[in-house]
């Protein structure tokens, strides 16, 4: 795993997210891209809510995304590809920190224009399976004026920002879940993505 080397593990650990560019090739984003089109047009995506089990509830001024989520058997050679790069991540993770990690879940995010996530955690509260969040952006001809860029803000201070990261497309990003608020600002054009996190259970 090139791209992920011991120097950007040792930036998880220091500063809890790291960020990488071109993780997969144009012509595996283009295949990712077009399933994330493929399921739109077949009304796969389901619009994403907040809180757990039975409080469940869709709240559009708190996040307005919808997502696909990815099962086994959904499997094509370019998502086979990412998960092998989280699976080796994953394992030089464990190796270095020893931290248990033991498999992904993930699916496809859509952001329609017009749409935000306001600033919160991955982590539900008194569940803490969910370790590290893991995003690839999908929209190979993001421009600035598009938005919808992720804000990371600081583990001291929720109201601090650290980072202001733009959905390029092939541009992946990997964050301690439990530790960092972080928010998606209103995107202006439609915004796919793979989102998934590396569970301990």
């Amino acid at each position: 795993m090139d791209k992920i080397s011991e120097e950007i593990i040792t930036q998880l650990e220091e500063q809890r997210y790291f960020v990488i560019d071109d993780l997969l090739s144009k012509t595996d984003l283009q295949n990712l891209h077009q399933e994330a089109l493929r399921r739109d047009k077949l009304k796969l995506f389901e619009p994403a809510k907040i809180g757990r089990g039975a409080k469940q509830q869709r709240e559009i001024n708190i996040r307005g995304d919808w997502t696909s989520w990815i099962e086994e058997e959904d499997s094509n050679d370019s998502l086979q590809k990412y998960f092998n790069l989280i699976e080796d991540l994953t394992k030089q993770i464990n190796k270095i920190f020893f931290t248990g990690l033991k498999h992904f879940e993930c699916h496809f995010s859509y952001y329609p224009a017009g749409t935000f996530y306001k600033k919160h955690v991955d982590q539900f509260q008194g569940h803490t399976a969910r370790q590290l969040s893991c995003i690839l952006y999908l929209n190979l001809n993001y421009k600035i004026e598009d938005g919808g860029e992720l804000v990371i803000y600081s583990q001291h201070d929720s109201n601090k920002e650290l980072s202001r990261i733009h959905p390029l497309g092939g541009r992946f990003v990997c964050f301690l879940t439990k530790d960092l608020h972080h928010e998606v600002l209103m995107s202006h054009q439609d915004r796919f993505a793979l989102t998934g996190w590396v569970r301990n259970d």
